[in-house]
């Protein structure tokens, strides 16, 4: 197993992992990030300074006791109602688009559709130099996505940009996704208990489906990105 996931995923036990760390660990380079980003992902928690750059606001506090209302899975427990984004706000497709500035691109499954939704969250983060914000989508099929405006090296080369992911860590792959590069990691890598994630970018806004609250595999999950409209 690479050595990027064993430091990331060191700290999953039986009760689940400390936090933010595998949710972090999925997709990104801080060597990548834009200042502001970085100086805040460094108060976040140490292994987000050598994973996560942007998406460090996206980085999740998981409980380590299992009220019930939590779930399970993958050896992973933590409340689904707090969601995903650690100071997120509920908020609605329509509000999170005016507030965000990017389109919310969603799929249109059986497995994820606007008649699917359970929760939409959205969180904005101020730095020095720029504010960033994200939206995370919870779908009632366990599959989570999120959407926030992509670096600016993942923009302008996006499969050049995954492609050292994928070289500096096993269980991923880009493939072609609605025309474009996507990252894709499997679920489960060496046993880690890690979800099934597709992220790629569009029009400047990095979409990320996680297979957070289901085990849904990697291939299911292109699937379920395939159904996502792209305009513009």
């Amino acid at each position: 197993m690479g050595e990027k996931w064993r430091e990331a995923l060191a700290g999953i036990d039986e009760t689940g992992p400390r936090p933010g760390v595998w949710w972090d660990a999925v997709h990104r380079d801080p060597q990548l990030e834009l200042p502001s980003r970085r100086r805040w992902a460094k108060n976040v928690a140490l292994a987000l300074a050598i994973l996560i750059p942007a998406v460090a606001a996206a980085s999740v506090w998981l409980a380590r006791s299992a009220p019930p209302s939590t779930r399970r899975t993958s050896g992973v427990t933590f409340p689904r109602s707090q969601g995903v984004l650690p100071r997120g706000e509920i908020t609605s497709i329509e509000d999170a688009e005016a507030k965000a500035g990017f389109p919310i691109l969603r799929p249109d499954t059986d497995l994820a559709s606007d008649g699917s939704i359970q929760s939409i969250h959205i969180q904005t983060t101020s730095g020095d130099l720029d504010t960033v914000s994200e939206v995370a989508i919870d779908y009632k099929s366990g599959i989570v996505e999120t959407l926030l405006l992509a670096p600016a090296a993942a923009d302008e080369d996006p499969a050049g940009y995954f492609a050292v992911q994928v070289e500096q860590n096993e269980g991923r792959s880009v493939q072609t996704v609605n025309g474009v590069p996507a990252l894709v990691i499997e679920r489960n890598v060496d046993g880690t208990g890690n979800p099934a994630v597709v992220s790629f970018v569009i029009n400047g806004t990095q979409v990320t489906l996680y297979g957070l609250y289901t085990p849904i595999e990697s291939e299911s999950l292109v699937q379920v990105a395939e159904s996502i409209s792209i305009k513009g």
